[in-house]
């Protein structure tokens, strides 16, 4: 299972090597970031506008605040002092948020189990990117849904429906084996005949 020290360290490898490639005329990062690693181009964008100290800094607030505040508390106060970070505390506090809910909603679990039905039971991660699918896309043979796109919409739903977060990595795994290879090149991969509901 993910957690803070891991969603950290994950930032921090991709910031440097963001700023390693920014400069790169023949390399876009930007579209790397985002068909690789799933990343939105706001959040590339933002960690991109982001001196190493400054960074650093945001980085370690959330440390150092951690378990003295709540996360909606750590995010809404840097918020109030940049708003322009709101991609990277999403990043952050949305892959977070989901492990502390976990983790705090172990001993009610266990008190409950005996009382949960099959239907509330959590999901396995494949069954529940099915029911985002079902729920949430539809064939249409004129449209197409960016991967990109479909992950960020995938998060959100997981957010949303208090389920565990799944890796970029996972996401495309499961979904290669569910409808094939996403058509196109790097920067533009995506699914066609389908579009969101």
């Amino acid at each position: 299972m993910t957690d803070l020290k891991e969603i950290i360290t994950e930032l921090k490898l991709n910031y440097d090597t963001l700023k390693y490639f920014v400069n790169d005329k023949e390399f876009n990062i930007t579209e790397y970031f985002k068909d690789e690693l799933l990343y939105s181009e706001e959040l590339t964008k933002c960690l991109l506008n982001l001196s190493e100290s400054y960074f650093k800094s945001i980085l370690s607030r959330v440390k150092l605040f951690y378990g003295k505040l709540d996360n909606d508390k750590i995010r809404n106060d840097l918020l109030k002092l940049d708003s322009s970070l709101e991609p990277l505390l999403n990043k952050l506090f949305t892959k977070y948020e989901l492990i502390e809910d976990v983790v705090e909603d172990e001993e009610d679990v266990k008190e409950d189990v005996k009382e949960e039905s099959v239907e509330e039971e959590e999901l396995t991660l494949e069954s529940l990117l099915n029911k985002f699918i079902s729920e949430s896309v539809k064939e249409d043979s004129k449209k197409s849904i960016k991967l990109g796109d479909l992950y960020d919409k995938f998060s959100e739903y997981c957010k949303d429906n208090d389920q565990e977060y799944m890796d970029a990595g996972e996401f495309k795994k499961i979904l290669k084996n569910k409808w094939g290879k996403a058509k196109g090149k790097k920067e533009m991969q995506e699914y066609e005949g389908f579009s969101f509901v």
